[in-house]
């Protein structure tokens, strides 16, 4: 019992006497949060403090499953000591960080205020009203239920229930009657957590553009794991070819694939957030995704360094090493992709650039999930971070119900220059200051202990051999031969990936090609040559190679029946002398008066077949023209290979063309082969793909037909679009072109592409 100083009575012996009152204690002794399964019990204390979540933490699961029962229930357990029943008023009241006045409050009647014991069944929902359910008087204990829907903060609580957004919470009781309780007050604090972030390739019908589902497709369903080995390729389709022999000597190579990709692709990077029961585990009822109204989650990306260890010639290794350092330090983050000047994404921070500013992470609206998840559209909401601090980051939100609960994520959108390499990191923005901002939203290192990280993903680009036609089956399979493999690895080394899984492998039609190519080579030849160059009933479909002609010898005997057929009255002895002087005026063997009939012949034969290797490629390209084999192609190369351009020997082979074939479009591009090597394939597929002819050796040698010096790095003399062989791979400045770097930016002294 307490005792207080009450009024001052004066006696008649005027002595003062002091009256005492006395007033029976009351008070509350007691709160506590009391999981129902696992027995997990919050700390309390009846002396008030400043801060929430200063005590030892206890946390729970909030929500409803669909039959009302809790998701993992906790009690409300709080103990009154009013013996005799002074207590007139009391309430309950939600308190959170920086906050000092409630969130939410709920008057005690009497019935919850009496002497013992007293639970209420919690989900964590934020209710308006309390009535008792169960009392047991004779030993003082009580059981309470909340009822209805308070008038809670709906920015703060969507869906009326606790958030881990706020957490820590502190939950107080205070008793009241005509005089102060001892003590008035307790409290607890709790917290809603989360357990765990798990991170997924969203659903594909987030994508509105069909390239963006080429490339979700290519993932095969899955993002990269943090900790796998090697990077996941993101192939971006880039069947992108000359129209014209023009587009390899200006930049149409850059501003072609900038209209293709343009920002580059959109990757749904979803995570499944898991919230942490009183067990301490991961909550798998989805319903518990109330718990992440309003939780932030922070969303960075790392710039991976690329490995140029990897490449095969030193030029390249040195040139590319120089474009790569390009303002490295002012970059946030940090890397060595490429940077916005020369196309990319990479740059220092964008006070003044907010039109041009390119971001990897770009801002969403999201969809309400009352309405649902249309197709095409990016369900979850995102933000931007504070333009003074990382800029580079963004925050998202998760859906708490409907189709998507539970989860949240961002459309990733690398750049789409090939060779890029990127790593994403959510974490939970469990911390903030005062004003409610994520903590985590600063210009330097940053950490939580609630995060989840992808492996890299590395960007490439994606060409498709489309059709594979060979003349005739005594042709072997040029694709299951040694030469491949290392084209393969030439391209690879650029990034980009030739694809043959779509290919299709067919022959010529031999009475179509015939027909065709006689028609071509009458209408090159004209009739009268025509009858000299080809065989008498020639069927230009049998043999391997593209054309078949008469030998030297045959050509002679075909001009002297020409002379006899259109002058009759010509002898034998004229028509040789007329024959010979015609073969000397069109193949002179400009030889010494000292040569014999034998070299003289010899050089005359060697002339001859030289016109008809010269000849011969017009001549094969206006027969597959005439077939108009791109018509029905799919996009990207298709090839035609022969064994060899014509059947007469020569000393320059021409081995391969990069046609400007009928039917061509920049996505679709003929290439004709004549007994191809890895160089050659390799050579003529770089010209499609807009590389123009390299310079050799310092004094000229191996300099390609109009080469140009632009295009290419000025110290390296073995790019593989050069003539200088060996051929090489091709060179930095090549490289980097066909990542889909600004040609225009870069200069063929590599040394001058490095800036700090």
């Amino acid at each position: 019992m307490l005792e207080r100083t009450g009024s001052v009575a004066r006696t008649a012996d005027g002595l003062k006497h002091l009256n005492t009152i006395t007033v029976p204690g009351f008070g509350v002794t007691k709160l506590q949060l009391v999981a129902v399964n696992g027995g997990a019990t919050s700390s309390y204390s009846t002396q008030l403090k400043t801060t929430p979540g200063s005590a030892a933490p206890f946390c729970f699961a909030p929500g409803r499953l669909a039959n009302g029962n809790a998701i993992d229930g906790v009690n409300i357990t709080y103990t009154i000591n009013d013996p005799t029943r002074s207590a007139r008023r009391g309430k309950l009241e939600l308190f959170v960080r920086f906050d000092k006045d409630p969130v939410w409050s709920i008057e005690l009647p009497a019935k919850q205020l009496k002497h013992g014991e007293h639970s209420i069944p919690w989900s964590g929902y934020l209710p308006a009203a309390i009535a008792a359910d169960q009392s047991d008087e004779a030993n003082a204990k009580f059981t309470h239920r909340f009822s209805g829907t308070s008038g809670v903060d709906k920015k703060l609580f969507p869906d009326n229930f606790i958030t881990a957004a706020d957490s820590p919470y502190r939950l107080k009781i205070t008793v009241g009657g005509d005089v102060q309780g001892t003590p008035p007050t307790a409290w607890t604090d709790f917290h809603i957590l989360l357990h765990s972030i798990e991170l997924e390739l969203g659903p594909q019908d987030t994508l509105k553009e069909q390239r963006d589902k080429d490339v979700w497709t290519s993932l095969g369903g899955n993002l990269p794991k943090e900790g796998d080995a090697n990077p996941t390729k993101v192939y971006l389709k880039s069947n992108l070819f000359k129209i014209k022999g023009e587009d390899m000597y200006d930049n149409t190579l850059f501003t072609e694939y900038e209209k293709l990709w343009a920002q580059g692709p959109n990757i749904p990077v979803f995570a499944k957030v898991w919230v942490k029961n009183a067990q301490g585990q991961k909550e798998n009822a989805p319903e518990s995704a109330v718990a992440l109204g309003n939780v932030k989650f922070l969303w960075d990306y790392e710039d991976i360094a690329q490995n140029t260890a990897k490449f095969k010639r030193a030029p390249v290794k040195t040139f590319v090493d120089h474009a790569l350092k390009y303002y490295n330090e002012d970059s946030r983050p940090k890397g060595d992709n490429c940077h916005h000047d020369r196309g990319g994404k990479r740059r220092d921070r964008p006070y003044a650039l907010v039109g041009s500013y390119r971001p990897v992470l770009p801002e969403q609206a999201g969809e309400n999930p009352t309405a649902g998840h249309k197709a095409g559209h990016f369900p979850f909401k995102v933000e931007k971070c504070e333009r003074s601090k990382r800029y580079w980051s963004v925050i998202s939100y998760a859906w708490t119900h409907g189709a998507l609960q539970g989860k949240t994520g961002v459309m990733f959108q690398p750049s789409r220059m090939a060779g890029d390499a990127y790593r994403l990191t959510v974490y939970l923005a469990y911390d903030r200051n005062e004003s409610k901002e994520p903590l985590l939203d600063i210009d330097g290192p940053i950490d939580a202990v609630v995060k989840a990280k992808t492996g890299i993903f590395e960007i490439w680009r994606r060409i498709n051999i489309a059709n594979y036609i060979r003349k005739n089956n005594a042709i072997s399979d040029y694709f299951a031969g040694t030469a491949w493999p290392e084209v393969l690895s030439w391209y690879q080394e650029a990034f980009i990936d030739p694809d043959l899984s779509a290919k299709t492998a067919t022959y010529l039609n031999a009475v179509n090609y015939d027909s065709e190519a006689d028609k071509a080579l009458l209408s090159a030849l004209g009739a009268d040559l025509y009858g000299i160059y080809v065989p008498a009933g020639a069927d230009q479909s049998t043999g391997g190679t593209a054309l078949t002609f008469n030998s030297f010898s045959e050509m002679e005997s075909a001009v002297k029946d020409w002379f006899l057929n259109n002058d009759p009255t010509m002898t034998d002895a004229e028509a040789t002398t007329a024959r010979d002087n015609w073969v000397a005026r069109k193949f002179p063997h400009r030889l010494g008066a000292g040569a014999t009939d034998a070299e003289k012949t010899a050089a005359q034969t060697a002339r001859y077949n030289q016109r008809l290797n010269d000849i011969a490629p017009d001549i094969v390209q206006a027969a597959l023209d005439g077939l108009n084999l791109l018509a029905a192609a799919a996009d990207g190369v298709s090839i035609v290979e022969f064994n060899g351009l014509q059947n007469q020997p020569s000393r320059s082979k021409t081995l391969g063309v990069a046609i400007d074939a009928k039917g061509r479009t920049r996505s679709k591009c003929l290439f004709m082969g004549f007994a191809p090597t890895d160089e050659v394939m390799a050579h003529e597929v770089g010209h499609h793909l807009m590389c123009p002819h390299a310079h050799g050796e310092a004094n000229g040698d191996g300099d390609g037909p109009g080469h140009s010096p632009k295009h290419h790095d000025k110290d390296d003399y073995h790019c593989l679009m050069s003539y200088n062989r060996p051929l090489q791979t091709f060179c930095g400045l090549c490289q980097l072109r066909l990542r889909g770097w600004d040609l225009d930016q870069l200069d063929k002294d590599g040394a001058k592409n490095e800036k700090t």
